[in-house]
């Protein structure tokens, strides 16, 4: 996912994505006295109209796949969409989802974090221990260290916020390349003052927060794109991709520096993006599709993929060792030569469809409606 520029520049490029995938709306609330009922579907996307019946099965199967995955148990209302996740360390992760659901954990076990909202949440990116941000369906959540331990969040509407503008779009991701460069991409909104479809954290001259609007539109044309995930490092290149194929990349050129698209070589929506050391990136999106970017070619290449529902998540250790989960419980594993498929149930009972997966070390954790997995020790040597 790398292509020239390298990011930590705080001027346009920015990244390090706590990892965001297809996210869901309108689920039930973290803890509730009353009998789950069915999440619609979001824009289109799949997974988030699962029966109680469904979630049922969801919650009984056997503790642990065949390929290292452990279902943990949790107290989540089985129909909770649990949209994203990201972390600092093994022991500091982070999960945010549907009716303002935030939890914080050690790997193993996770608590709710009040959030002081019921809205949906589509993405968190945390730089540091005690530093999270969330994007939400208005203005953005940052969380930081509170006296006596813990996290508070407050809202960051910014100086220009403009209410009336935050009635339409949605703020699907949150990135940025240190704790001072923070960034928002999501639908095109007048939210922060200007129509824009990409947002960088500043200040005014009274140092209150603010976003800046930031074209990633070729020099001297219009465009509109509809962002629906990041990805990035402090010192690599950052990616941005969205409906129709959309993804763009800063690229430094005539000396200064510029959002380039790509082919993508489809119309289809992406809705993960992940960059592997080697300066190459993964996208994927609805029907199962699966593009590589090649830093050599400078261009996408298409994956044949063994599936063909809608894929929501991405992320890997480096370019041998990359894994993807979707709907119906599909998870696929790259090793160097093709995509290898797995699925997150025990053949007897109804996989709920997963939405975000994320990494650390040997451990890695899959989130999905209502499920929470985790692998001590998965993946490629």
């Amino acid at each position: 996912m790398k292509h020239p520029l390298l990011l930590g520049l705080g001027s346009l490029a920015g990244a390090a994505l706590g990892l965001f995938a297809c996210a869901h709306d309108d689920a039930i609330a973290l803890t509730s006295d009353e009998e789950p009922s069915p999440l619609p579907a979001l824009d289109g996307s799949t997974g988030a109209d699962a029966s109680p019946e469904d979630a049922s099965d969801a919650n009984a199967w056997s503790p642990c796949s065949g390929f290292g995955f452990c279902l943990l148990d949790t107290e989540l209302p089985p129909l909770v969409a649990l949209n994203a996740i990201t972390g600092t360390a093994a022991d500091d992760v982070w999960i945010v989802g549907t009716k303002g659901t935030v939890l914080h954990g050690s790997g193993t076990s996770f608590a709710p974090v009040p959030a002081g909202t019921d809205e949906s949440l589509f993405s968190v990116w945390s730089p540091a221990r005690d530093n999270v941000w969330i994007s939400a369906s208005s203005a953005p959540l940052h969380g930081s260290a509170k006296e006596g331990g813990g996290v508070k969040f407050e809202r960051v509407p910014g100086s220009t916020w403009n209410p009336s503008g935050a009635t339409g779009g949605r703020i699907w991701t949150v990135w940025g390349s240190s704790a001072d460069d923070v960034w928002l991409a999501g639908e095109p909104s007048s939210r922060f003052g200007g129509n824009a479809s990409v947002w960088q954290l500043t200040s005014d001259d009274a140092g209150a927060p603010g976003w800046r609007s930031v074209s990633i539109c070729a020099p001297g044309k219009f465009c509109s794109p509809n962002i629906r995930a990041s990805w990035g490092s402090p010192n690599g290149p950052a990616w941005l991709v969205g409906s129709r194929g959309e993804n763009y990349t800063p690229e430094v050129a005539d000396g200064g520096t510029l959002w380039a698209s790509k082919d993508s070589r489809t119309l289809i929506a992406l809705e993960s993006v992940w960059g592997a050391p080697n300066g190459e990136a993964w996208a994927v999106g609805a029907g199962g599709t699966v593009r590589r970017f090649a830093p050599d070619k400078n261009s996408w290449e298409v994956i044949e993929s063994p599936v063909s529902t809608a894929l929501h998540g991405v992320w890997g250790r480096n370019a041998d060792d990359v894994w993807i989960v979707g709907d119906e419980g599909v998870v696929l594993h790259w090793t160097g030569k093709a995509l290898e498929l797995e699925t997150m149930h025990d053949r007897t009972t109804v996989a709920p469809d997963l939405n975000a997966i994320w990494g650390i070390d040997r451990q890695i954790w899959i989130v999905g409606n209502g499920v929470i997995f985790h692998a001590a020790d998965a993946g490629s040597p």
